[in-house]
């Protein structure tokens, strides 16, 4: 910034002492006395903006132009010659100089504005383009990391891949001998055998009460002993020969009461008899009609029992489940459990099954045949291992990361922008990354975290970094470069128009005779043009090159009514 402003004051100064010397030379020989030419007089014309005015004692001084000056005239003229000028010739010779002759307005000579390089353009509306440049370092997509840990404590017997290594999903990274789980899998085991047992009672259960129910209904008709020996009605267990003994006995002693009904009325036996009768008879029909009720509602609470009970150890095989799975166990080995389970069951409630027991303690669980308590960690995604804590033989302990695998082909630039910047940057902006090694490649933003950091005074942005090729390391420090954009501005200028006097913004503005300094309000720039809130319209004119050689011919003519002169 300093060599900018050393620069600028270099030219200005070279400006000063070129219009010093053509100013000086001009007045010398507009008084040394020699012959002029129409031609010079056409030119000073053209120098001054008020050539061709009426003024007496410039017509006086082009009296000599041409001629000869005799002693009278030479006196004259030598009074011009030490530069001691009357207020009239002063005037006369600031016509030339560049100053102001109406307020505010700046007048150059033809020499002046080839030597200023003057360029006129209409100011209009556009759009600005900033480039922001942050720095940061390159990380890797936490949103990819996944660390497998050891679900529970045990030995590690198996290592598949090291750090560096790529690995697809499903694949076994290390195999841990663990004594817990083979605990756990045999709790799963026994419960799921307790749920195959009560499955199996209650189903059997459900047999004998709908073949009982069928019985009672049968029943309820009064059907005689022949007609219930043609009747099959299946397994009833003890509940069939108890209604069966209930109903013959009522039945038996329901005729033998109807036949001693008759004879007592005919007074064939004792009115002792028939009341013996009667007694018997009653007594069985409440056995009967008790039997089968109370079989009835056993029926209904029994199955109500049997249910229970499966429910119960159906949620205690959920529970054990559960635990496989907390200990690393996918879904598809606990079918695999289960199969092998329901298969045994099968086979032991076979009717050819002689000795379940023996025949069960021959079965072997899957996986058996390399370690019951074995846990495989297997890679939850494809990606590279980034770290790796685990040795054959040591003992790890519970929930430890054993390792990292991560996507190392989407990566994130972290960035590090000043708080000002802020507001500028959005998300979906792109931005290009450039390392500190040449490697240049282009993201796009994803994330500005809304909090400045304490410390640096910043606001992180996370930008995505494509890593197809492999080059970019995590680690690396990298630029990153923002553009923004303001699209649809009213008015815009050239960044060179605007110059600075006094604290206040100028943009040079064309008139008829000369130029004028307009005080402008500016807004957002890029490092071409500069937005113009106030001062100046759209289609305006303004001097778009050599601004700064109009501020110093403004400067130096402020300073000293003779400044770039030399008398």
């Amino acid at each position: 910034m300093n060599d900018n402003r050393l620069f600028k004051w270099h030219i200005a100064l070279v400006i000063c002492l070129l219009l010093t010397t053509t100013y000086t030379i001009k007045a010398q020989t507009d008084h040394s006395g020699h012959n002029h030419s129409e031609q010079d007089h056409t030119d000073e014309i053209q120098a001054d903006p008020h050539a061709g005015h009426d003024h007496g004692d410039e017509e006086k001084h082009d009296s000599h132009a041409g001629h000869e000056h005799g002693d009278e005239n030479e006196a004259e003229h030598d009074s011009h010659a030490g530069h001691d000028h009357g207020d009239h010739d002063e005037a006369e010779h600031d016509s030339h100089a560049g100053h102001d002759h109406e307020p505010g307005l700046l007048i150059l000579n033809p020499e002046q504005l080839k030597a200023s390089g003057i360029k006129i353009e209409k100011a209009s509306a556009g759009s600005l383009y900033k480039e922001i440049r942050i720095s940061g370092e390159v990380r890797l997509n936490a949103d990819t990391l996944i660390h497998h840990v050891s679900r529970a404590p045990g030995i590690v017997t198996r290592l598949n891949c090291s750090i560096g290594d790529y690995v697809r999903k499903g694949e076994v990274l290390a195999v841990i001998d663990s004594a817990e789980l083979g605990q756990t899998k045999s709790e799963f085991y026994e419960i799921f055998n307790e749920v195959g047992c009560c499955v199996i009672d209650l189903k059997r259960f459900k047999t004998v009460a709908a073949n009982t129910r069928k019985l009672l209904d049968f029943l309820e008709k009064m059907p005689d002993i022949p007609s219930l020996q043609k009747k099959s009605f299946g397994d009833m267990s003890d509940y069939g020969a108890q209604l069966l003994k209930s109903y013959a006995e009522y039945l038996i002693n329901s005729k033998s009461f109807q036949r001693k009904s008759k004879l007592f009325k005919e007074k064939i036996i004792s009115e002792n008899d028939f009341l013996n009768t009667q007694s018997s008879y009653e007594k069985a029909m409440a056995d009967y009609f008790a039997a089968r009720d109370n079989i009835r509602f056993e029926l209904t609470q029994k199955l109500l029992e049997f249910e229970r009970v499966v429910k119960v150890n159906e949620f205690k095989l959920r529970t054990s489940e559960r635990k496989l799975q907390l200990l690393g166990l996918t879904s598809e080995e606990i079918q695999q459990i289960r199969a092998h389970g329901a298969k045994i069951q099968q086979q032991c409630t076979d009717p050819e099954c002689k000795d379940c027991s023996i025949n069960q303690s021959q079965h072997t669980h899957p996986g058996e045949n390399d370690s019951f308590s074995e846990i495989s960690i297997k890679a939850a995604r494809s990606g590279t291992i980034t770290f790796r804590d685990a040795n054959l033989g040591e003992e790890v302990e519970k929930n430890k990361v054993l390792f990292t695998v991560a996507d190392t082909s989407n990566l994130w630039a972290i960035l590090q922008a000043p708080a000002k910047d802020f507001p500028l940057i959005k998300p979906g902006m792109e931005v290009t990354i450039q390392s500190s090694d040449g490697l240049t490649t282009t993201g796009r933003v994803l994330l500005i975290n809304p909090v400045i950091d304490e410390k640096t005074r910043t606001v992180m942005v996370r930008v995505a970094l494509s890593n197809d090729s492999g080059k970019w390391l995590p680690g690396s420090f990298v630029t990153g470069q923002i553009k923004i954009s303001a699209e649809n501005l009213p008015v815009t200028v050239m960044r060179n128009a605007i110059q600075t006097i006094e604290g206040k913004s100028i943009v040079f503005v064309p008139e008829a005779k000369g130029f004028v300094a307009v005080e402008v309000q500016t807004g957002r720039e890029d490092s071409e043009r500069i937005e113009i809130k106030s001062g100046l319209k759209a289609g305006q004119k303004y001097v778009s090159d050599g601004a700064f050689a109009l501020k110093s011919v403004k400067i130096t003519s402020g300073m000293d009514s003779h400044a770039g002169h030399g008398h």
